[in-house]
């Protein structure tokens, strides 16, 4: 079946007739261009709200498994040597930046997807005056997107955590079991 369907793709399509369609006659109407910008719209918004919430979910299980490496050290690192804990604690560096990069992703995208939000209010004209309410604002904020204060202290409070756990794993020495 996937191959018929292949082969009738490749038997219909003629680029030549594609690309000789005049862009200037392809406008769509009023409706269709709103349409478009609150899909837009939407989809922005779940993108932020996924974004969001995968950013809180990776930094909670990044800092879950940081502190538990620090009390398995606590706990059983008595006869690691030197080198074990530094490979332990680069390891832990290392883990602790990628969950950072993650975070940086997700912020840039936080302000990308709530860029495109303020594009589109713009383009639909929601924060004029007069628009669609008399003497007032269909959204009474500013028209520019604010970026997210909650993933910036997400990312300084794993920040912290991580370098907490480093300053644990090299400096104070493991449970002594007797």
């Amino acid at each position: 079946m996937i191959k018929d369907m292949l082969t009738y793709f490749k038997d219909t399509f003629d680029p030549e007739i594609s690309a000789t369609v005049p862009l200037g006659q392809l406008e769509p109407s009023e409706d269709k261009k709103v349409d478009v910008l609150i899909a837009l719209m939407n989809t922005s918004k779940f993108n932020i709200l996924s974004w969001s919430e995968r950013a809180y979910k990776a930094s909670t299980w990044s800092v879950g498994i940081i502190l538990a490496i620090v009390g398995y050290f606590f706990l059983y690192g008595n006869n690691m040597p030197y080198k074990g804990r530094i490979i332990l604690t680069l390891g832990t560096i290392l883990f602790g930046l990628l969950t950072q990069l993650y975070l940086s992703a997700a912020k840039r995208a936080h302000f990308g997807n709530g860029y495109v939000l303020v594009k589109c209010e713009s383009a639909l004209r929601l924060c004029e005056k007069g628009t669609y309410f008399k003497d007032t604002e269909f959204f009474g904020y500013s028209g520019q997107y604010l970026p997210s204060k909650s993933l910036k202290v997400l990312r300084i409070f794993h920040a912290s955590v991580l370098a907490f756990s480093v300053f644990i794993l090299l400096v104070i020495d493991p449970i002594v079991k007797q």
